[in-house]
């Protein structure tokens, strides 16, 4: 199996969003921040955010990365 190191240290504020809330079912998520590619500085890939509620602890943060966005093989 071969894979591919992504380098997604560089974030970027979710101000361009009109809506920074997605949501599914019952749990909705706060997006705090976009996952920006550092080497390329294309995106976004994914997010980071929490779910709405439990804002006040900092370890509740979420990482979510879009399949699409990266290139796998099995």
């Amino acid at each position: 199996m071969y894979g591919v190191l992504i380098n997604i240290g560089v974030t970027r504020s979710t101000d361009v969003l009109d809506e920074p809330v997605v949501g599914h079912d019952e749990v909705h998520v706060k997006l705090e921040r976009l996952l920006i590619c550092s080497e390329c500085e294309k995106g976004p890939l994914g997010f980071a955010g929490i779910p709405i509620g439990l804002e006040a602890d900092h370890r509740n943060l979420q990482f979510s990365l879009s399949c699409n966005s990266v290139l796998y093989d099995f």
